[in-house]
């Protein structure tokens, strides 16, 4: 399952040559994954306390640029699950165009804030994760 999330530009996301600033599109792409969280899970800020989810590694591909007048949208999904990590796949586009401006590829990994560590994905998580694949 594909999350959409139409992302609302400022005009402080733009730079001097007038496209958005490439750390501004990690911004629409952690947009994404809040989005997804929140229609999957209610969010996870309930649990902040003894479990999250962190990022472990991401791996952006910037295709063209985004400009302040596109209509843009960001795309969410989980690729894969493991015992204690997330895969998600995202796309920066056009919406009216279909053009994909970047790609990120995100390891989430579920953890314990109180004992520092990795821990399992919650069951009441997985099962609703799942749903999504």
């Amino acid at each position: 399952m594909e999350f959409v999330l139409k992302i609302q530009k400022r005009f402080a996301d733009t730079d001097m040559l007038g496209h958005v600033n490439n750390v501004n599109l990690q911004h629409y792409f952690d947009l994404g994954k809040s989005e997804l969280f929140r229609q999957v899970v209610g969010g996870i800020e309930d649990h902040l306390s003894d479990t999250s989810l962190i990022i472990k590694a991401v791996h952006n591909v910037y295709e063209s640029p985004v400009f302040m007048g596109q209509d843009t949208e960001v795309t969410t999904r989980i690729e894969k699950i493991g015992n204690s990590s997330l895969t998600i796949l995202q796309t920066i586009r056009d919406a009216s165009t279909g053009l994909i401006n970047a790609t990120s590829c995100c390891t989430m990994v579920c953890f314990s804030p109180k004992s520092g560590e990795s821990k399992p994905i919650p069951d009441f998580w997985r099962k609703r994760f799942e749903e999504t694949i």
